[in-house]
């Protein structure tokens, strides 16, 4: 188990690989919608939009808001990771059966949110870069 509700299941099937599934609980009384969120960029990707998650209580509201952001993607050299659409359904669960609205913004080239995936990464893209002139650029693009 990971935590109370999420539990990491692994098996062998008949052919003799592993499997492995992720089982998670979540708050049935709140909903959960995806809204695509406008963003400005002031470069190239115009009209790009950020995938959000949100997790709204029951109720008519208004509700406070809690913004939570993901982290990186490690060292920046797997490309799968960066479509991964980041959530913590555990935190969802505690905010809103609290009464709370939860949002889980997913930046620029992140889980299905639309443009360049750009914080930091080396001209080759291999990976983030150790040069602090191009990871400070990256923190404070648009």
């Amino acid at each position: 188990m990971r935590n109370a509700d999420t539990v990491e299941v692994y098996w062998r099937s008949k052919s003799g690989g592993w499997l492995a599934g992720v089982m998670t609980r979540t708050d049935t009384r709140s909903t959960m919608s995806v809204v695509r969120m406008p963003f400005e960029t002031g470069d190239t990707d115009a009209n790009v939009t950020l995938e959000t998650v949100v997790f709204r209580p029951p109720g008519p509201g208004p509700f406070p808001a809690l913004v939570f952001n993901h982290g990186s993607t490690g060292e920046g050299n797997n490309l799968a990771v960066r479509k991964y659409t980041a959530i913590e359904p555990a935190v969802a669960r505690f905010f809103t059966e609290r009464g709370w609205l939860v949002a889980f913004p997913q930046r620029r080239g992140r889980g299905n949110s639309d443009g360049e995936y750009r914080e930091g990464l080396t001209t080759d893209g291999s990976g983030y870069s150790r040069d602090p002139q191009t990871s400070l650029a990256a923190s404070t693009m648009p």
